[in-house]
This record gives C-alpha cells, structure tokens and sequence, in this order.
C-alpha cells in the first residue's frame, strides 16, 4: 500500500494550482438567468461557464492542478444526481441539479492540458436551504450553528441521533454516485466544514469519516483527500488517524504560519488561501512579484500552494489574468535563479517587560544547490555563503520584522513575530501596556499559582458600550489560550463581568472564570480569575489579550502582545 507521501508525489510535483468558487449563492453572473425561477437561473449559469477558456488560461499560467467546488450553502449544484434528487422528491424542473455535468467537462478540457481537477464539497449539508437540511436529517440535536444557526425553527428539525448517521449515510450515497461517474477525471476531493470529528465522522464504525471517504474515492482509489478543520497557523490533521492525504490548509494570510513539510502530522504539506482580497473577489491583493514570493515560501518548504482567483463565466478577467501571467513568469523564473531553499524559524523572544531584554530568533536553511543568496534582516543584509546553516536574528523594536531572501533578481519573504515570555508566579507581574491609534489606554498585570491565572486590568474607558447583541462588539477583553497539543480557546469578557467562551461562533457559558468589575470616575478596573483547565495548569501555555474600549460609540481595538491575537504570541512559565 502506497504512503501518503508517494501519493501526493504528483502534487509536489504541480507546486501550485487554482481555485474556483462557483456557487448559488454569489452572485457571480448576474446577466445569466435573470427573472427566472432558481432552478432554471442555475442551469443558466452553469451553461454560460466556459470550461475550454478556463482551462487554456491555466495552461496558460502553468497550473499544476484547478479546483471547482461542487456547491456549499446555497443548496445547487453543478452536476447531475439521481440520488440527491430522489432523495428530496426532486423532478426535472425543480432539481438543484444542474443539467449539465460542469464538473465532467471542466475535467475532459483540463485533460488535454495535463492539468488534473479536484473537487471541493461540504461535510455537513447546505446550510441555507432549510429543506435539504430537513430531508437530510442534518441539523445535529446538540445545535451546529454553523450549519443552522439561520434557522428559528432549527430544534423542530434536529436528528435524534448525535451522530447524524442517517445523514452521513445520505450524504456519502450522494458523493458515490458523482465519484463512481468521474472515476479518475477528479484527482481528489477537499471537504469544507469538517469542524465536528468528535460528534459526527471520528468513530471506529461506519458512517464515519473512514466511510464518507471512502465514497469520495469510490471512483478513484488514489484520489486525495482534505478534512477542511477551519482556519489553522501552521495548517494540521482534522483528526487522529482520520482518512486524509493532505492538509487542507485553509488559511487567510498566506505569508504566515509557514511550517517545514513536506508532510505534517503524516499529511502533505497544503495550503489554500485567496489571491484576492477576499475568497473569490477581486481585486488581486498583490502584484506578480509578491504572488511568486509567497508561493515560493511553502513550495520551497515542501509544501503546495492553492491559490483561489476572481473570475466571470467566460473566464479569469483581464486585468486579474495579467497579473497571474506575471506570477507565472516570475515563478518560473526564479526557479532558475533562486536555489529552493527551505527554512525554519524560531523566533525571537523578549523576556518579561524590559525592552531590551530578548533572546534572538534562529534562522536555520537549507539550499538546494549552492547560489548567492542574500538574508536582509533588521535593516541589515547578510550573505549565506554555505548551502545550509544557522543565523541569529536579534530581536526587533517592534512586534515583527520582514525576512527576505534574495538571489538572482528574486526574493521571497515573510514576517516573524516577536514573541514573549513571561515567568509568572503568586504575585502579581510588572505593568504590560497596550498601545493603540496612539493611545495608551490600558494596563494589565498577571500572576500564576495553583492552576489559577489571574488578569487584572486598568482600562480608560468613560462609557462602555454594553448594548450590542454579539457581545464581542461590546466594550471586552478577549483572552485567546493557547497549548501547542490543544487547540485555541478565545473568552469573552465583557466590561460588565459577563464571561462567554466561543466555539466556531457559538457561545457557551464559562463556569471556571470569574470577575470583579469596579470602576472609578474614567477608568475601569477589572479582575479576572481563571481555574485553568488541566493542559494549562503549572504554565506551558500561551495567551494574548485583544482589548475593545468605547471611544464615544467609535470601538477602539488594541492586541496587548502580538499582531494577531489568535497568535497567542506570550509564552507562560511557572517562575523558578
């Protein structure tokens, strides 16, 4: 039986490859089916996609592979199914089905080039169509709000079962028969919305995940396969043992959370991310030039790149098309003039609160054939005369630094974040202050003993705004934890001691943290306790603070450590 590293050979080999987001639900070609009933507006639409445009302008820009998805929420999809329609009673003018098999047609246009397709499809049904998710039996009884969360009525249609066996059933039929008529026209399957292993698809018997892969590859055996777990930095396995092939890799800044691959946790090293400002708008969030760069980043380190593009029905717009040329052309480029080069970075570290107390970061790289190569760093350029070595980085004054390689007319580079590390005990820690819009508006001292974290508070703030409905929009801290084997946890701490912890957008009440709030004249003082869970007890975890004050109904938003809260970017250890 062949490893997951030889078979994704074939995706090494590709480096990058393109995104396409045809969906119901965008409004991507609003001159397609006008005043018609939905059915017939999507046949519309789907017939207008020009699969032989698209596929010479891949070739074009030396795609290793295209991706289309099947559909997500909005309840079409671009492809025939008979099971799909007798499951909801569904005739031929009524289908959410397209007439026309887009999928196997982009497939056969894509052949003539070389480049393969793969799918993308949804673990749980489409969330905006109330009946497919009733006939489906998909709403889970313990309240997936991702999934239903639109829905008044969704307890009046919620599965008995926890497992939505019924529904996984259903739902891995479905994708069989797309699978068993594509055979090996779709070379692998990426699976959106896989944020519930424990509750649905992560058991030892069928439906499972093991199950609803297998059906995905019923028509393939060597397709490869995604569990999409959300946005993760660096990217991960959904699960433990779980069916996949490759990291789905979901990620909105492609520059960050660069990991050393070629396979991760078993996995190939993957990433998906949006070349434009957003997933499937325009317009590009950079030029050529950087595109190449930050491809070569993950390429360089093993990995593959997916990069979702803008695009109309007949094709990726000229303006966003030649900016993609450029990529190419500069990728291509670089190759011959830039050695692969893989790296790993340890950051550096500032100990405590005194600025000029830091430990340096480490550079360690790897060429593949010796080259010029140039490391910038801090505003100073430095040589690397051997093919692999290590270099210091000394500590920045800000929260990051860039760090370019450069070689040949190409470069490529990425931003390191400083890190914090703070020896915490009993007693309360020197002041650590936020600064904000040239502002600072709040201080904050921590202390550690007895698995108990505190937190207290100094904030500016005359007014809080206590009255939106999300109450992360309100006047609160929010402290994101985080554990290198568990996954983020993110509070919410409104300025009134209401405390609620966030699940993939959901809230649920937090027993084991409590708050005094007191509050004198313009400044508001807030202590936090939090009975740790068990991973986080005796430190060996790290946090950072997102702060939201109320400037005169105008929100004012500062990160205490990092750039990125979710980055937990400040170390905690037990002090000695």
């Amino acid at each position: 039986m062949k490893t997951n590293f030889e078979k994704t050979a074939w995706l090494r080999r590709a480096e990058y490859g393109f995104f396409f987001h045809f969906l119901y639900e965008k409004d991507d070609f609003p001159q397609s089916g006008a005043n018609l009933p939905p059915s017939e507006s999507w046949n519309r639409r789907v017939d207008d996609f020009d699969v032989r445009r698209f596929a010479a302008q891949l070739h074009e820009l030396r795609a290793g592979f295209a991706w289309l998805t099947i559909g997500q929420n909005g309840g079409f999809v671009c492809s025939p199914n008979q099971t799909f329609d007798r499951i909801m009673g569904w005739d031929s003018a009524s289908s959410h089905c397209s007439r026309r098999d887009l999928i196997a047609e982009f497939a056969e246009a894509l052949a003539e080039y070389g480049i393969p397709l793969l799918v993308y499809t949804t673990m749980l049904a489409p969330m905006l169509d109330r009946e497919i998710v009733r006939r489906l039996q998909s709403m889970p009884s313990w309240e997936a709000w991702d999934n239903c969360g639109r829905f008044r009525d969704r307890r009046s249609i919620a599965a008995a079962d926890r497992r939505l066996r019924d529904f996984l059933g259903m739902w891995s039929d479905i994708h069989e028969e797309w699978s068993e008529r594509w055979g090996r026209r779709v070379h692998g399957w990426w699976v959106d919305g896989c944020y519930y292993a424990q509750e649905i698809y992560n058991f030892p018997d069928a439906p499972n995940g093991v199950s609803f892969a297998a059906s995905l590859r019923r028509g393939n055996p060597d397709a490869v396969v995604a569990f999409n777990p959300g946005v993760c930095y660096p990217p991960v396995r959904n699960y433990p043992g779980s069916p996949e092939n490759m990291t789905a890799g979901e990620i909105n800044e492609p520059e960050c959370g660069l990991a050393r691959g070629p396979m991760i946790q078993g996995l190939q090293y993957h990433v998906l991310s949006y070349a434009g400002k957003n997933w499937s708008e325009g317009p590009l969030r950079t030029d050529g030039r950087g595109l190449a760069g930050m491809t070569r980043n993950i390429v360089d380190n093993g990995g593959v790149v997916s990069w979702d593009i803008p695009f109309r029905a007949d094709g990726i717009q000229e303006e966003d098309f030649a900016v993609l040329k450029e990529f190419a052309r500069i990728y291509q480029d670089g190759k011959r003039t830039f050695p692969r080069t893989a790296v790993r970075v340890e950051p550096p570290i500032r100990i405590g609160s005194e600025p000029d107390a830091a430990l340096p970061g480490v550079l360690e790289f790897e060429m593949d054939r010796q080259a010029a190569v140039s490391l910038t760093w801090n505003g100073r350029t430095i040589p690397l005369a051997a093919r692999r070595g290590r270099v210091l980085l000394p500590a920045p004054e800000g929260k990051s630094e860039k760090l370019q390689l450069s070689a040949g007319g190409f470069s490529k580079e990425f931003p390191v974040f400083v890190r914090r590390r703070l020896h915490l005990s009993q007693e309360l820690s020197e002041p650590f202050t936020l600064s904000a819009a040239g502002e600072e508006p709040a201080r904050y001292r921590f202390a550690l003993t007895g698995g108990i974290f505190r937190i207290e508070a100094e904030l500016k703030e005359a007014e809080p705004c206590l009255w939106e409905e999300e109450i992360w929009r309100n006047s609160c801290l929010e402290l994101f934890l985080k554990h290198e084997t568990h996954s983020l946890r993110q509070f919410c701490i409104r300025h009134d001691g209401c405390v609620r912890e966030a699940v993939r957008g959901h809230l649920f009440d937090v027993p084991f943290v409590t708050t005094e709030v007191r509050r004198e004249q313009d400044m508001l003082y807030l202590s936090i306790r939090i009975a740790l869970p068990e991973e986080f007890r005796n430190g060996g975890f790290s946090f950072d603070i997102q702060q939201r004050l109320n400037r005169a109904g105008t929100p004012l938003i500062g990160i205490l450590f990092g750039e990125d809260p979710q980055s937990a970017a400040a170390e905690v250890l037990p002090r000695e």
